[in-house]
């Protein structure tokens, strides 16, 4: 009869240490999945920044091909 207690708890242990570890790999790819996401969101957010000064940078030519233009 310990025999079976045993088993038993032996069984419940390794239940409750299986879902433990459940739980940590589930908290561990979470927070992977938030790093890749906030990695994302900064290419995305410099790529924006790219995009922006190119757009800068094409008014301040096409301005200054204006003023050559108005110039001459």
């Amino acid at each position: 009869e310990q025999m079976e207690e045993r088993k038993f708890a032996r069984a419940r242990n390794d239940r409750a240490s299986g879902q433990a570890n459940e739980q940590e790999w589930l908290e561990d790819s979470i927070s992977e999945s938030k790093q890749k996401a906030s990695l994302g969101k900064r290419n995305m957010n410099k790529f924006e920044e790219v995009i922006k000064l190119k757009q800068v940078g094409e008014r301040k030519y096409k301005q200054v091909k204006i003023d050559k233009s108005v110039s001459e």
